[in-house]
């Protein structure tokens, strides 16, 4: 059993494995903390994005300038027509006098039936 751990960590932290800084010190068994927090930020800097919903998803955050919700945007651009989306969320930022353009947004797409909500944030087309 006492050379599972080390098979275990290699197994879990493979893909860490290319970082310059070593992560797993075989003598101690132990992971340097450290050096694995600053992987896991260098890891944040790179895009994740692969389909072009999430693109779509991410772009309407930054339209809307509401990144807090920008997940809420890529299940929107999953689920209803990507160039009407864009489309509304930039005649939306267009307009000045509106304070909350992500609040705005969901009215609006509600409104135009582009897609309804249910109670629990639950979606439907």
């Amino acid at each position: 059993m006492g050379n599972s751990i080390p098979q275990a960590y290699a197994q879990i932290y493979a893909p860490l494995a290319t970082c310059v800084v070593p992560l797993y010190h075989a003598h101690t068994h132990m992971i340097d903390r450290e050096a694995y927090l600053k992987e896991l930020a260098e890891r944040t800097k790179t895009s994740h994005i692969y389909r072009k919903y999430q693109a779509t998803g991410v772009a309407l955050a930054e339209l809307l300038q509401d990144k807090k919700h920008t997940a809420l945007y890529i299940k929107l651009a999953k689920q209803a027509n990507n160039e009407e989306l864009i489309r509304i969320a930039k005649t939306i930022t267009e307009k000045k006098d509106i304070s909350n353009y992500g609040a705005y947004f969901m009215k609006v797409i509600q409104q135009e039936k582009i897609i309804s909500l249910h109670p629990h944030g639950k979606t439907d087309k």
